[in-house]
């Protein structure tokens, strides 16, 4: 998962080269999390989930490589994925919040 802030930040650095480049490149933190993971850190402990297994689980990670981009744009400060979660939920709250009134 990418936030939308370093989203930003990385098309910003790509814009502001001198030269641009007609490559593709994979725009990611190069970090993969499975659902389970995002599931844990959205939902409180004490709530009792059930994981089916008679489906196929599917590719568990499938992570793209930054290295491209990091070696063109150079270093970038990536948000981890629980402050960009805790971020997004938020950021929609205050917006539910907001339309309650």
């Amino acid at each position: 998962f990418l936030y939308i802030d370093n989203a930003a930040e990385i098309i910003c650095k790509f814009c502001e080269l001198p030269t641009g480049t007609c490559e593709p490149v994979n725009v990611s933190t190069g970090v993969g999390h499975s659902i389970k993971e995002l599931t844990q850190q959205l939902i409180p402990a004490s709530t009792n989930l059930s994981w089916g297994s008679e489906k196929d689980n599917g590719t568990l990670f499938k992570v793209l490589s930054n290295k491209k981009m990091l070696d063109i744009i150079g270093d970038v400060n990536f948000l981890d994925v629980q402050q960009g979660l805790s971020n997004t939920l938020e950021f929609y709250q205050k917006r539910l919040t907001a339309n309650d009134k």
